[in-house]
């Protein structure tokens, strides 16, 4: 992995933190009203100037504590002088005596003292192997989700919370609702066709696409711009084909993993495997989306015993680079039986027929007909 890469994962972080996609400035130092405390003693003297008028003009510039800290400061560098020219003069004494032996620091036959090694990176196989052990026994979820949206409207900032549910079926069906009395947002995909409701009103609309369509993309109308399609990738449940490749380097105290051809970069904790950052990164290797999972949990699954039941971040916090939305879940009561999920809530055509949305639109028809127009 080019050491890019991983400047391309630290860039990430400081655009999720500063909330916005414009370019990271440096923060402005303060300048501290005290003066730094390992700054020599010089930096609160002039040179010829005695003791007291040392202290005094301290205690005018600082108050009567730093006067105090001067005085001892001075006490302090006359002891230390007066000791190394004893030390100094005791030495030469010794020297010529021929009293001074060198004294071993330890025995001849005393083995060095160890150097403590840092973690031995693994091979991307080996720990994508582990990965995949810990999400084998996944193939459908669902959860109560408590959703939480921030983001940025008419220069404005906005928030909404709500309640719903989150199912999957894997390796690329999702749905996901929120409402508080009635569902206000939902949004899904089934492998072919991507869909988000806008039920809010009083104008409700479905926008759709296809996953194979180029720059697949949600209306800007929704409050995250995340083609629903791409929230499977950041649930971290589903598996990696080892055979593909990749690479792995450190990071920090994780291993920052980069399958190939997935445009996914992952950040794994050393010991368990478990993804704590998943990104979604564009053609040019940068980060567009970004998922920290945390409150890892035991998702019940009939037929499993306790020990062999698999984990589940049940907080994940998904971050918008482009746009600076986010969205926070938190996930509860989390099953992965079938019977738990209902075949319709990936039919987009009997959710149109069922919710009877006031607009239609086609995402991929409109980006062809602005095409046309603008001679695409």
């Amino acid at each position: 992995m080019p050491d890019w890469t991983r400047a391309a994962f630290r860039h990430a972080d400081q655009v999720r933190d500063a909330g916005r996609s414009q370019a990271v400035k440096k923060p402005i130092a303060k300048v501290p009203r005290w003066p730094d405390r390992a700054a020599p003693l010089a930096a609160l003297t002039r040179a010829g100037e005695p003791q007291a008028a040392v202290a005094g003009s301290a205690r005018r510039r600082y108050g009567c504590a730093a006067g105090r800290m001067v005085r001892l400061l001075v006490v302090t560098r006359r002891l230390s002088v007066w000791c190394l020219a004893s030390l100094s003069v005791l030495s030469s004494l010794l020297a010529l005596a021929g009293c001074i032996k060198p004294v071993p620091t330890s025995s001849p036959s005393s083995p060095a003292p160890a150097v403590r090694a840092g973690p031995v990176q693994p091979e991307y196989r080996d720990l994508i192997g582990r990965f995949n052990r810990n999400v084998e026994p996944i193939k459908h979820l669902w959860s109560f989700a408590t959703i939480s949206l921030t983001w940025l409207q008419d220069g404005r900032t906005r928030n909404e919370q709500a309640d719903g549910q989150l199912a999957v079926v894997l390796p690329d069906r999702l749905s996901l609702t929120a409402g508080k009395v009635h569902d206000f947002l939902r949004l899904g995909c089934d492998g072919q066709r991507y869909w988000w409701f806008d039920l809010r009103g009083p104008d409700t609309a479905v926008y759709f696409g296809r996953v194979s369509g180029v720059g697949a993309k949600v209306s800007a109308s929704s409050p995250l711009r995340v083609p629903p399609h791409d929230l499977v990738g950041l649930l971290g449940i589903g598996p990696i084909n080892p055979d593909a490749g990749g690479s792995v380097q450190a990071y920090q105290d994780k291993w920052l993993v980069e399958p190939h051809g997935a445009r996914t970069r992952l950040l794994l904790d050393r010991r368990t495997a478990r993804p704590v950052r998943i990104d979604l990164i564009d053609n040019h290797g940068y980060s567009r989306l970004t998922a920290e999972l945390s409150g890892y949990q035991r998702i019940e699954m009939t037929g499993l015993s306790r020990g062999r039941l698999p984990l589940l971040a049940t907080r994940i916090v998904i971050s918008d680079l482009a746009t600076g939305a986010r969205a926070r879940l938190s996930l509860s009561q989390s099953t992965g039986d079938r019977d738990a999920i209902r075949p319709q809530w990936f039919d987009l055509d009997l959710l149109i027929k069922a919710l009877k949305p006031d607009e239609v639109h086609d995402l991929d028809a409109e980006d062809a007909r602005a095409g046309r127009e603008y001679g695409g």
